[in-house]
């Protein structure tokens, strides 16, 4: 009895040293390869101090629409069981390693591959950098795109303003399940590019209708915000005519206002707008303004880079969402030599809310482009046209919104609602006579 004691104690206290002794060659194995268990870019740029994770690059910088050829027609595909653009995320997770090779940057070749039948094609809003979703690339890294092509065998990006295609790494799973549930979706609807500008633009043949949906919205307190953006002391708090501001230290050189009643904020930092960075390091470093601001939205995407300004919204089903009375980015990182700013809108959609079937039609694209044309819409100055929901004050309760779409054009770096942009010509043209 006295030997059984005697040997399982021996044997606990070896156990124990081994468990010991193993914690301590993780800890500093893990603490001398910091970037392989926190997957940090491995970019040479030491400039940068912002830590971004793979996870919040795969979150923010996803694509948005889904294409594919059926029957030799064209359409623009979404799935209400499955979110298509992270299913894609997820095959691509289980990418070969290697970096994309430029195979050609001509008009005639690229335009061949829009048009081959057998290729799904996904697309960012606007051009990204490859290091902005993958951080693993070691060349070309900084090269941009805004398309993917994939077939069983062969995936491609393409940056449709300049035309260059890149063929990306031989993918392991040839993304069987993606091809499978864009094969088999319901929601497809006729489309067809038009080349407009630097940018191919999605043509709807003909009039489609799209869901109405209703949100519970929440807004974070400015104490939330605050605390997230200036620290819990040392922050002065000043209000006057329905602005209030928080200054740290007293200062001007770290301060985030909001206006109250439509619950904007501007978030100004001297200290790290002092170099204004290229665009790869303002895509990616923007992950980290994000991140630190805290809004709750699960379904933020990248949404544009307009100059030096990287902009994102909330996307229903591949359309983006517009804050009502702001028309901007739920979320915009501006980086200048005076200071960066972040500008973002607190309100959060919740909870969907049934709205019975409700349905808004909207017209064939051709319409709007010869209403915006009649208007005196200069086409060429017309810098984008999309399908975007704006969200609406519901009568019946203070924190019900209501998601309606409408058309959103951009002339002169500044989206707006169609409707609104041809009544205030209208309006010009009264006053002008």
């Amino acid at each position: 009895m006295k030997f059984k004691r005697t040997l399982t104690a021996t044997v606990m206290g070896i156990a124990l040293v081994a468990l010991v002794v193993l914690s301590l060659v993780l800890s500093i194995f893990i603490w001398t390869n910091d970037e392989r268990f926190t997957q940090l870019s491995p970019d040479s740029d030491s400039s940068s101090s912002y830590h971004r994770t793979v996870k919040g690059l795969h979150n923010l910088f996803m694509p948005t629409q889904v294409f594919a050829y059926r029957d030799g027609h064209f359409y623009q595909v979404n799935d209400t069981k499955s979110n298509l653009p992270l299913e894609f995320s997820k095959e691509y997770a289980k990418r070969d390693t290697g970096s994309p090779i430029l195979v050609s940057s001509t008009k005639t070749a690229y335009e061949k591959k829009l048009h081959k039948t057998n290729y799904v094609q996904l697309t960012f809003p606007d051009q990204v950098s490859f290091g902005a979703i993958d951080n693993h690339f070691k060349r070309n890294k900084t090269r941009e795109f805004n398309r993917i092509f994939v077939d069983h065998h062969r995936i491609y990006a393409g940056n449709d303003r300049n035309y260059a295609l890149y063929r990306l790494p031989d993918q392991k799973q040839h993304f069987k399940k993606l091809r499978k549930l864009v094969k088999q979706a319901k929601q497809v609807v006729p489309v067809h590019l038009r080349r407009l500008n630097h940018y191919y633009l999605v043509v709807h043949q003909r009039s489609h209708s799209l869901h109405v949906y209703s949100y519970l919205i929440n807004q974070q307190s400015d104490s939330y915000f605050s605390s997230r953006l200036l620290g819990t002391s040392s922050v002065a708090r000043h209000s006057h005519n329905g602005t209030t501001t928080y200054n740290l230290n007293g200062g001007v050189y770290q301060r985030l206002s909001v206006t109250q009643a439509t619950h904007n904020y501007h978030y100004f930092n001297y200290y790290e707008g002092r170099k204004v960075k290229k665009t790869y390091r303002q895509l990616t470093d923007s992950v980290y303004f994000v991140n630190q601001v805290g809004l709750m939205n699960q379904d933020l995407r990248f949404f544009e880079k307009d100059g030096s300004r990287v902009c994102y919204q909330n996307f229903i089903e591949g359309v983006p969402v517009f804050v009502q009375n702001r028309y901007e980015a739920q979320i915009a990182v501006d980086y200048s030599s005076h200071g960066l700013n972040v500008y973002f809108n607190s309100t959060d959609l919740q909870i969907p809310i049934p709205v019975a079937g409700q349905m808004q039609t909207l017209p064939a694209t051709q319409t709007i482009l010869d209403q915006l044309q009649g208007a005196g819409v200069n086409l060429h100055h017309l810098q984008g046209l999309t399908i975007g929901y704006s969200i609406n004050q519901d009568s019946s309760h203070e924190k019900l919104v209501n998601l309606v779409p409408a058309y959103y054009a951009k002339i002169n770096h500044h989206w707006q609602p169609v409707s609104e942009l041809l009544t205030l010509r209208q309006q010009n043209q009264i006053e002008a006579q």
